[in-house]
């Protein structure tokens, strides 16, 4: 019987890698359309405080504690989309030959999902403790919750280590 369902599934084109394939592209896009979002909000927060010290002599309280964690939201929102469109940090200076090529995209690959699983596993304790004390940051404004900052910086590196994984999967 599970035979007869999967080799009707993929009669079908249907193939569960496809699905993930899928859903982690679209995950991918959301997120980078986040961080877009993050980006235009760093430009009015920027620009208002710009403002506020040429007209008012006064910045705006809390801006630079905003935009020092809208940086790191917005990294970790697009380094997944960034490393799928292949303008993810890498030199494309040194003309090797295809086996030598071939071996160092597999290292970049693995040491790159090592690297990013290495920052998941340790980002999901301080996201937890975060959320579980309600840690905040000081700032002009009043206290701004840190916990949504962590948990992008988890899900963002984990997407990518995925990414790398499944560019390495493409691969073979």
């Amino acid at each position: 019987m599970r035979e007869t369902v999967s080799t009707n599934a993929a009669l079908n084109g249907y193939h569960p890698s496809r699905r993930m394939a899928r859903t982690l592209d679209f995950v991918e896009r959301v997120l980078n359309a986040a961080g877009m979002f993050g980006i235009f909000s760093m430009l009015a927060l920027v620009s208002l405080d710009i403002f506020g010290r040429a007209l008012f002599s006064s910045p705006v309280p809390g801006v630079r504690e905003l935009v020092r964690l809208l940086i790191v939201c917005i990294v970790f929102l697009q380094l997944p989309d960034a490393l799928k469109s292949g303008i993810f940090i890498r030199s494309r200076s040194l003309r090797l030959g295809p086996r030598l090529t071939a071996a160092l995209e597999r290292g970049y690959n693995l040491i790159g999902a090592c690297v990013l699983a290495t920052i998941s596993l340790y980002a999901w304790q301080p996201a937890l403790y975060a959320w579980m004390t309600n840690e905040a940051e000081a700032s002009g404004l009043g206290d701004i919750p840190v916990f949504p900052v962590r948990l992008i910086i988890l899900v963002g590196s984990g997407l990518t280590c995925l990414r790398f994984i499944a560019k390495e999967l493409q691969r073979n």
